[in-house]
């Protein structure tokens, strides 16, 4: 699946402020597919969310597969890509049951495709 070339089909609009003063950016790939993926980029500006953010978040999209593969096998479904303050977070859904976990990944050159896997953890709370 292509989410890259998806999202590249969404214009850059801002849209609500969060409590700490990022816009944030919400769109749905593919929705009502089985492949719907959730989108969601924080940005300072409106600017920086075109230049800086998106190109950031179309480059993990572009390597969602092989980010996938850097973690353990788990029995659930990707909902959501998020990306905030240069953190990248997959949130997952379990077949199984009623849960959700994130997984959490840092820009690092030094690491295979430009990404570390850091574990499952809460992307937003640092």
């Amino acid at each position: 699946m292509d989410y890259a070339a998806e999202l590249r089909r969404h214009p850059p609009v801002a849209g609500a402020t969060t409590d700490t003063g990022l816009i944030e950016f919400e769109c749905d790939l593919l929705r009502g597919t089985d492949d719907e993926l959730g989108i969601q980029a924080y940005a300072t500006s409106s600017a920086s969310l075109e230049s800086d953010v998106l190109p950031v978040l179309t480059n993990a999209l572009d390597r969602l597969d092989s980010l996938r593969r850097m973690m353990p096998e788990y029995d659930a479904d990707l909902a959501i890509v998020t990306l905030h303050e240069g953190r990248l977070g997959l949130t997952f859904w379990e077949r199984t049951q009623n849960n959700e976990f994130i997984a959490i990944f840092t820009p690092d050159d030094a690491a295979p495709h430009g990404w570390r896997y850091d574990g499952l953890g809460d992307l937003f709370g640092g």
